[in-house]
């Protein structure tokens, strides 16, 4: 069976900015990306994705950040067993932890790279901030180069003010 990358977006598409996460994995769909990449969308990471993760080729996760400016684009490599995330995720399975959970029940060293936007709007309602909506092409636009580079380094992006 051929590995290919899970593009996990996170969030809640009906608290503003939250869903930036569900419509970036509509147009990843519409740019055909799903024939590439698993795309998958939930509320939150669960210990259960482990398996999903163990599986493919790469994790690359799209998110949320309150502590960024809304609209900016950040992306970082994921560590398993870095659980330093957590104070930028609000629920309890980061990123870096699904990575650890790979490795450590099916022994299989997984790479990750998250690709988050700042967000401005975390209120009841499914629209998205101009600013985030506007940012969706290019985050998307890295997702891809992610997918289909392989492992590229990624590329340095100032850190969140």
């Amino acid at each position: 069976m051929r590995r290919v990358p899970f593009v996990l977006a996170l969030g809640n598409p009906l608290r503003g900015d939250d869903g930036a996460g569900t419509r970036a994995i509509q147009l990843l769909e519409a740019r055909g990306l799903a024939g590439r990449a698993h795309l998958f969308h939930e509320l939150r990471a669960v210990p259960e994705m482990a398996e999903e993760v163990a599986e493919a080729s790469r994790l690359i996760v799209i998110d949320v950040r309150t502590d960024l400016p809304a609209g900016r684009i950040f992306e970082r490599p994921l560590q398993a067993g870095d659980d330093a995330a957590r104070s930028t995720v609000t629920y309890g399975v980061s990123p870096d932890a699904l990575l650890s959970l790979a490795d450590s029940l099916y022994g299989v060293d997984v790479p990750g790279f998250a690709v988050t936007v700042g967000g401005a709007s975390f209120g009841p309602g499914s629209g998205l901030s101009l600013e985030v909506e506007e940012a969706i092409p290019a985050l998307c636009d890295r997702v891809e180069l992610l997918v289909d580079a392989g492992l590229p380094r990624p590329r340095p992006l100032p850190a969140p003010r």
